[in-house]
């Protein structure tokens, strides 16, 4: 499910992870994990830094609020490496001026 975040940007929800296609998602299952969604974390717009993989018990656990939530905690942590990002290159371009 990561690996296909990583390729569209787009989230991955398993209702049933029993039934998923994805080995690590019937290992869930296994474990007592009914659903699975997998949210991407895209920086810049259309660069992908992560996933957040959040398994829950309960077919069908994730309703659509849950999935929301989910997604704009996935735009926080984006923003937030994307702000990083942005004030180390300032940091070490502010460097390489003060070494001029």
């Amino acid at each position: 499910a990561v690996g296909y975040c990583a390729q569209t940007l787009k989230e991955y929800y398993s209702p049933c992870t029993a039934e998923s296609p994805f080995p690590p998602h019937r290992v869930l299952a296994a474990h007592g994990f009914d659903s699975t969604l997998a949210t991407p974390i895209i920086v810049n717009g259309n660069k992908f830094a992560g996933c957040i993989l959040t398994p829950k018990a309960g077919l069908d656990a994730f309703k659509k609020p849950d999935r929301v939530l989910i997604q704009d905690i996935a735009a926080l942590l984006a923003a937030n490496i994307y702000s990083k990002r942005l004030r180390k290159q300032t940091e070490e371009s502010h460097k390489m001026t003060r070494e001029m």
